[in-house]
């Protein structure tokens, strides 16, 4: 192997390991937006609208925009 090839798998690793961190990143993100939409919603008692979110990602969306949470 030349310099050349394992410069370029050191750089192919090194954006392929970025990406990993973007997407556990991304989940942890998602993951406590979600969070704080159920705890939002649960301590005004809005549970149907609470069942309704998990279940239509567009409602669930609009809630989040209505709690600031985006």
């Amino acid at each position: 192997m030349t310099l050349l090839q394992r410069d370029r798998e050191n750089i192919e690793l090194g954006r392929e390991e970025g990406r990993e961190e973007g997407r556990e990143e991304g989940r942890e993100k998602g993951s406590n937006q979600m969070a704080s939409l159920i705890k939002m919603l649960l301590s005004e008692n809005r549970t149907e609208e609470l069942n309704r979110a998990l279940e239509d990602p567009d409602f669930r969306n609009r809630l989040f925009e209505e709690y600031d949470i985006l």
